[in-house]
């Protein structure tokens, strides 16, 4: 049911969030256009003067020689590793929620709503750790990136469904009408589940207790490897790999269902 229809706009639960997002932008943009400035754009700072292409080139060449070559390929692995998880999660929640908990379209994506307010709480949390509670100088950050690793790993441990608390996915059937589709899908009538709340509640602490984790620690340890190299540069060559993640993961999981 529309919350509120008009000609030019209909508002319900499903083009909310968009309508939201798209004021969120709105105002990001205003925000950055008008108040944030660079500090080469302060007044009485002298702007840096342009180099020369092939000296620019060749000063960036030899300053990643001398870089570890095998840190950046291990930051930007599992920059891509940990940008896929977390959208293979957004790419599979919502149908999975929908199959194996015999939720109606509508109720799964009320759930999934509450569980990813989960994760934004307990995401603010962490965050507030770092900036008021100082948390980046208690736990540096090689040690705060294996700290995310095993909290993904405990999260896919405790997915698992145990004998003595998981229990039978439902079959689609006129009782369950949203169930797994055992025509479809072969594996349905051996499938089992965790509780449906206990599952989502274990997703959404984790989740949003690893997500700060990784991103702050691996920004922290990408930046001090870099140190004087051109940042525009790296960090995009960083955000290609989490993108490129991003968009292979929901194509292979689309070709994989097909």
């Amino acid at each position: 049911m529309p919350v509120w229809d008009n000609a030019h706009c209909r508002l319900n639960q499903f083009t909310g969030t968009i309508w939201l997002l798209l004021i969120f932008n709105i105002l990001a943009f205003y925000l950055v256009v008008v108040h944030i400035r660079e500090p080469s754009d302060m007044e009485g700072e002298e702007e840096d003067k342009p180099v020369p292409l092939v000296p620019s080139l060749r000063k960036a060449w030899h300053q990643l020689k001398a870089l570890d070559v095998q840190l950046i390929v291990m930051l930007l692995l599992e920059k891509s590793i940990s940008g896929g998880g977390f959208a293979a999660l957004l790419t599979i929640i919502n149908p999975y929620v929908t199959t194996t908990f015999n939720f109606s379209n509508g109720h799964a994506l009320y759930i999934v709503t509450v569980a990813s307010v989960g994760v934004g709480i307990f995401s603010i949390a962490v965050v507030g750790l770092f900036i008021f509670a100082k948390l980046g100088t208690i736990i540096p950050a090689s040690r705060s990136f294996p700290i995310s690793l095993l909290l993904c790993l405990t999260m896919f441990i405790l997915s698992y469904p145990l004998p003595l608390i998981s229990s039978q996915v439902p079959v689609k059937s006129a009782e369950n009408p949203h169930g797994c589709d055992a025509s479809v899908y072969a594996w349905c009538e051996s499938l089992f589940m965790n509780p449906k709340f206990l599952w989502l509640g274990m997703v959404a602490v984790l989740t949003g207790t690893a997500m700060p984790f990784s991103l702050i620690s691996q920004d922290t340890i990408y930046s001090r490897v870099l140190e004087g190299l051109d940042q525009n540069i790296m960090q995009a060559a960083y955000k290609m790999t989490e993108d490129v993640a991003l968009g292979a993961v929901p194509a292979i999981a689309t070709v994989w269902a097909c």
